[in-house]
């Protein structure tokens, strides 16, 4: 696969975060996947939320890019006041294809049709069972385009985690992994993708360590910028 091109603007970062390592790519997916609906199940700071409505952005593309979030944290995440939806919000408005939505993932799990989301990405309550619920519940509402993406795969939290479950669903669906920074975990859960996309599951082993070393150094020199 040839080097993968990556975006050039950056996305709002709001606060510091592991997540940030991940923004090149996330933003080149979005670039060689054209989603038409992305939907961001734990928005918190929105590092990554920011990342999809970037990419969205420079590529002049059409998508919609729901974020959903109660705004107001977990046991795993800590709690926070309302500071943190003020400040999502009020960065949010420069990016007019996107939504935030103040619910649980269960209740905003009505407004997508079946089929309809390209890219799904979780980073909400990493507990397994918790995990288990929202992949299983929101797996109807994929396309035949969809990625669903699952940040700390590699988490330190304690208990029973998405690390315990990680190795399991990698062994149902086709996937790519950056294992660093708690890992990013992409499942390719549909049959239909452009050939950049595709090549991230059907390369051998060593090309795609090679692709998630060459992603995690972008992340590492945007985390050095000033």
């Amino acid at each position: 696969m040839p080097e993968p091109e990556l975006c050039r603007t950056r996305p709002p970062e709001l606060h510091p975060s592991v997540w940030s390592v991940h923004i090149p790519f996330a933003m080149w997916l979005v670039k060689a996947h054209q989603p038409k609906v992305i939907a961001e199940l734990g928005v918190h700071w929105g590092n990554s939320f920011f990342a999809w409505c970037q990419a969205v952005k420079e590529c002049e593309l059409p998508t919609r890019v729901y974020g959903i979030d109660m705004f107001h944290g977990d046991a795993q995440a800590s709690y926070y006041g309302p500071e943190v939806y003020t400040a999502v919000r009020r960065a949010q408005t420069q990016y007019p294809t996107t939504t935030l939505l103040v619910e649980t993932f269960d209740q905003a799990l009505g407004r997508f049709p079946d089929g309809s989301i390209d890219i799904w990405h979780h980073d909400g309550l990493h507990l397994i069972d918790a995990m288990r619920h929202d992949f299983e519940v929101w797996l109807p509402k994929m396309s035949r385009r969809g990625l669903m993406l699952i940040h700390d795969i590699y988490t330190p939290f304690p208990g029973e985690t998405t690390r315990h479950w990680w190795p399991e669903l990698n062994t149902v669906y086709p996937s790519f992994a950056i294992a660093d920074h708690y890992g990013l975990g992409v499942l390719a859960v549909g049959d239909d993708y452009p050939w950049d996309v595709h090549q991230l599951f059907e390369a051998p082993a060593d090309e795609r360590t090679a692709l998630a070393e060459f992603f995690l150094a972008a992340g590492r020199r945007e985390l050095t910028r000033v």
